[in-house]
């Protein structure tokens, strides 16, 4: 048997709301990850929030039967916010890029959408098993764009006499003494 429930689908600044119909009995919980099949678009999406039909209240799990309405946000084209620190200044320039299913790491250097940049630092979206919003910052540390809030990188700006190790050293220093 089949429930019908309604879902919010939010992507980026936008959200779309429509009807679903899910196996009554199934339970759904925050955090888990389903397709979402709509006339617009098709959705990897990720549960943020559950309200049930008895109390409008939201609850953390239910089945399908018992849920009017699942929020959830796409997990499939997200923005990742990158921020990137020119070294020996205090200047920085920000930049929201859309990715997929992307491993992004400390210690790094990517070049997307033509911007380079060193990865110094990750803070990951918060989730119901944190309380705050966790953060890498040890070389070598990943994460999954979907689970990125923000990258904090710096330019890579190398030269005949730095090496790119002597450069990743540097930017770790610059970094560890910004955290404090």
């Amino acid at each position: 048997k089949l429930s019908n429930c309604n879902i919010v689908v939010s992507q980026h600044e936008e959200s779309l709301s429509t009807l679903i119909s899910l196996p009554s009995d199934s339970i759904f919980e925050v955090e888990d990850e389903f397709i979402v099949d709509t006339e617009e678009s098709l959705f990897a999406v990720s549960i943020t929030s559950i309200e049930s039909k008895s109390s409008s209240k939201r609850v953390s799990k239910s089945p399908a039967k018992d849920i009017k309405t699942i929020w959830s946000r796409a997990i499939d084209n997200v923005n990742v916010n990158v921020t990137i620190h020119a070294l020996g200044t205090d200047k920085h320039k920000s930049k929201s890029l859309k990715f997929g299913d992307y491993i992004f790491s400390i210690g790094e250097t990517k070049k997307l959408e033509g911007i380079s940049f060193l990865i110094e630092g990750i803070y990951l979206r918060k989730t119901s098993s944190n309380d705050s919003l966790p953060k890498l910052n040890s070389r070598g540390e990943s994460a999954s764009a979907k689970n990125i809030k923000r990258i904090y990188a710096s330019e890579p700006q190398y030269s005949h006499e730095v090496s790119r190790k002597e450069h990743q050293w540097h930017g770790r220093a610059r970094y560890n003494s910004f955290r404090t």
